[in-house]
């Protein structure tokens, strides 16, 4: 039996795409370059800050620093523009609320609390683990592994899901279940999940 689900935010529990996109966009016109295709920008979201804003100023690799402090600002003024849960996200807390439910992001802390806040879904989640927080990013386990100690749970009882091949490998490196959310944003690559549902509330009757 699953007893602690661990999820990825961005193209897993919500679909904010379309706001960090814009604020790269903002990014790369206020710095004079080309702003890009936003499909484009969607492939590049799931590593975090710093590797997003990095993909986005290939060829102006000494801008990075300067990119990351117009992106911050920009994005916390649109955080929920357009973001939302994902349809049956929230059938799916209702589900396994008497469960240990955890978020492990690569997102910042400063843009993923208030965006939980702002969805009224943070108190769903027994504990956040944001990609500031101390733990090395996704794929690195760290995170998923702290998770795991918290509820007092094997790497069988657990299950991480995700719509990126960094949230396969996390959880495959943390020896938990793995679940490719391919309703999402990300890339699977050549990974193989244990699991893929193409809707969340595939997870209902996915798991025990």
């Amino acid at each position: 039996m699953i007893k602690t689900l661990i999820f990825d935010l961005d193209g897993t529990l919500i679909d904010s795409k379309e706001d960090i996109a814009h604020s790269v966009n903002r990014t790369l016109d206020a710095l004079g370059l080309p702003t890009r295709k936003l499909e484009v920008i969607y492939s590049m979201i799931g590593e975090g800050v710093y590797r997003l804003i990095s993909q986005a100023l290939e060829g102006h690799e000494e801008r990075v620093k300067a990119g990351i402090r117009i992106f911050r600002t920009d994005y916390k003024k649109h955080l929920l523009d357009t973001t939302a849960c994902y349809q049956g996200i929230e059938a799916v807390m209702d589900c396994f609320k008497g469960r240990f439910l955890a978020i492990v992001t690569n997102k910042p802390r400063e843009f993923t609390i208030p965006i939980l806040e702002g969805l009224g879904i943070r108190n769903r989640f027994n504990l956040i683990i944001s990609g500031d927080d101390g733990w090395p990013k996704k794929p690195a386990p760290d995170a998923i592994c702290e998770i795991m100690k918290e509820s007092a749970v094997s790497g069988s009882e657990a299950i991480h899901i995700g719509d990126h091949y960094t949230d396969i490998l996390a959880g495959k490196n943390a020896g938990t279940f793995t679940c490719w959310a391919a309703y999402g944003f990300g890339q699977r690559r050549d990974l193989i999940p244990d699991l893929t549902i193409n809707s969340p509330l595939d997870l209902l009757t996915m798991i025990k």
